[in-house]
């Protein structure tokens, strides 16, 4: 089965990711817990041959037109991951609507897509394997995360 997984992430930026782990950690230190999680994510993906998919969610800055970014910089993957990395910025104006967007995107020319969040960096192959797995003989896949969360994978059509 042709299939993609596309992680759903909010750019690395100070005051503007992982804030609920600021009462812990200082702002920078979420950006690198951040870039930290988006790196083991990403290798874990790419080591299964997976096409990976960014669609990350912008910060509002007063002049937006100066940012790019797709520029590692603002990500700091290993050069490597990184040009292994399709990015998009996501569309909608919830979470629901932007990872429909993406679907409607990835499944143009994919058979399947799995959506992660920035946040599991220890997924283990054998989880992404196991929803590739029930993709071929589910359209829609939901397992839980220890978190608390979830992941999803889907073949249907969104259209």
């Amino acid at each position: 089965m042709n299939t993609a997984v596309v992680i759903i992430s909010k750019v690395p930026l100070p005051g503007y990711t992982k804030t609920r782990l600021m009462s812990v950690l200082s702002p920078q230190e979420c950006v690198a817990f951040h870039r930290s999680c988006l790196n083991d994510i990403v290798k874990t993906i790419t080591v299964l041959g997976l096409p990976v998919f960014l669609y990350y969610a912008p910060a509002s800055l007063a002049d937006e037109s100066l940012v790019d970014w797709q520029d590692n910089s603002w990500w700091e993957l290993n050069d490597e991951l990184f040009s292994s990395v399709s990015m998009y910025p996501q569309l909608g104006k919830d979470l629901g609507e932007r990872m429909y967007q993406a679907s409607l995107e990835v499944l143009s020319n994919r058979e399947a897509v799995v959506f992660l969040g920035s946040d599991l960096p220890d997924i283990p192959t054998s989880v992404l394997i196991q929803a590739m797995e029930g993709l071929k003989s589910n359209d829609v896949v939901i397992a839980p995360t220890e978190d608390g969360g979830y992941y999803i994978s889907t073949t249907c059509s969104l259209q």
